[in-house]
C-alpha cells in the first residue's frame, strides 16, 4: 500500500468515526511547502497534527523540524504489513485527539 492509498482510506475512517463526527478533518497537501504534515484534526479547538508513513519510508529533516516546533499537537503514524487495520489505526486516533 502507498502512503497516498494508506492516506485515503485513513482519512475516510477518520470522517466515518463517530468520535469525531464534530472534529474538522483537513488533508494538507501543498507541493510548495514541503514538511507539513499530512492531515490535522481538530476536536473542540484543540488540533492534533498527523504525519502519514508507510514503513519502510522515513521522515524528512523538513518533517522531523515540525513535528519538533508542534511539539505534543503532533504524531507520526506508521503503517507496517498489510495486516494493520485502518479502523484500528483511526480508533487510535480518535482517543488521541479526544484526550
Amino acid at each position: 500500500m502507498t502512503e497516498s492509498q494508506f492516506q485515503a482510506k485513513l482519512l475516510k475512517a477518520l470522517r466515518d468515526h463517530p468520535a469525531l463526527k464534530d472534529a474538522v478533518i483537513f488533508k494538507h497537501s501543498d507541493r510548495f511547502n514541503g514538511g507539513i504534515p499530512d492531515i490535522s484534526v481538530t476536536v473542540k479547538g484543540v488540533t492534533t497534527w498527523i504525519e502519514l508513513k508507510v514503513y519502510p519510508n522515513k521522515l524528512s529533516k523538513l518533517q522531523e523540524y515540525y513535528l519538533r516546533r508542534l511539539q505534543r499537537a503532533a504524531c507520526v503514524v506508521y503503517k507496517e504489513g498489510k495486516d494493520m487495520a485502518i479502523a484500528i489505526i483511526a480508533n487510535d486516533i480518535a482517543i488521541r485527539c479526544l484526550n
